[in-house]
């Protein structure tokens, strides 16, 4: 299934909806009015419409539902308004270059086999589309300039919740293995030979293994206890480094193993841990600094909404 339009270009999580322009010739009516910038029924429409064919149909269906819809779809238009109001204030905008890259960028996500007819499809105009990507793009930058900007991280907070974590920096035994599987015992007897004969073990891994890990020559990558079937580790937490083990066998079959590398259990120092410490703050004080931004322009914000007007959106 094709992506939409409204799943490419939300995919950054921004109060946006993707629509198409207005038909020709339809009047425009007020719904809401922000900051002396209208919002139209027609503008809840089509943001609505689109919900629903994102949802495969499924939107609401009760008078109920419909009511609750609309309002969903009239706040976010609001909350997108008066970012876009604030970004116009600071002096905030997007550079044609950085519209170009994100048209560019969408087209190459979308698997469909010409993406202007999918614009046809969801009745989107190409300027229209860089529109929103413009506005999209401003909001982002919005927010890195006069939100996430101001955000700091401490290294007093990064000590303070590494302290308070202590379990979160507990690195585990870990080894990294490779198989190679099969139906019987001979065959695996026999690559066994020819592995220690001189036979590349990935190189029979890739020809003979039954397991889709095969395709990688066999690797099975890092893992601690508990995360493979119980033989797995029974074998490859007591092979030493390089030595190649006997023929094991399984449910899934009969198993060659062999040890590539191994860590011993550990725990992170603080100099280790304080990279991924500081993103982790910072992406959680961005975000509640985001929520903090948004909900100081819609309490600054004159909104007014025709209740009537909206009641005419379907």
């Amino acid at each position: 299934m094709h992506r939409t339009l409204r799943e490419l270009v939300v995919a950054a999580s921004l109060p946006m909806a993707i629509a198409g322009c207005r038909r020709p010739g339809a009047p425009a009516t007020t719904v809401a009015m922000v900051n002396g910038e209208p919002i139209t029924v027609e503008d809840v429409e089509r943001d609505l419409a689109q919900a629903r064919l994102d949802s495969a149909g499924l939107g609401p269906r009760s008078s109920q539902e419909l009511e609750v819809a609309r309002k969903g779809e009239l706040d976010r238009l609001i909350q997108r308004t008066e970012l876009l109001q604030a970004a116009r204030q600071e002096g905030v905008a997007s550079a044609d270059a950085d519209v170009d890259r994100a048209l560019l960028a969408m087209k190459s996500d979308y698997a469909g086999t010409s993406f202007e007819e999918l614009l046809a499809d969801e009745e989107i105009s190409p300027a229209d589309l860089r529109a929103r990507l413009r506005n999209q793009l401003t909001i982002r930058k919005l927010f890195k300039e006069q939100v996430f900007s101001r955000v700091v991280v401490t290294p007093q907070e990064v000590e303070a919740y590494y302290q308070a974590h202590p379990a979160e920096f507990d690195r585990p035994e870990q080894v990294h293995a490779e198989q190679v599987v099969v139906k019987t015992a001979e065959e695996a007897q026999a690559l066994r030979a020819a592995i220690k004969a001189g036979t590349s073990f990935e190189e029979v891994a890739r020809k003979r293994s039954l397991s889709p890990d095969g395709k990688r020559g066999g690797d099975l990558g890092w893992f601690s206890r508990g995360m493979m079937p119980p033989i797995f580790d029974q074998i490859c937490f007591s092979l030493p480094v390089g030595q190649l083990s006997d023929v094991v066998a399984s449910t899934y079959g009969f198993h060659l193993f062999r040890v590539l590398d191994a860590r011993r259990a550990s725990h992170e120092t603080l100099a280790e841990a304080s990279p991924a410490i500081e993103a982790k703050l910072r992406e959680e004080k961005n975000a509640k600094a985001e929520q903090a931004f948004v909900d100081g322009l819609a309490q600054k914000a004159r909104v007014t909404v025709d209740r009537a007007a909206l009641a005419r959106v379907r």
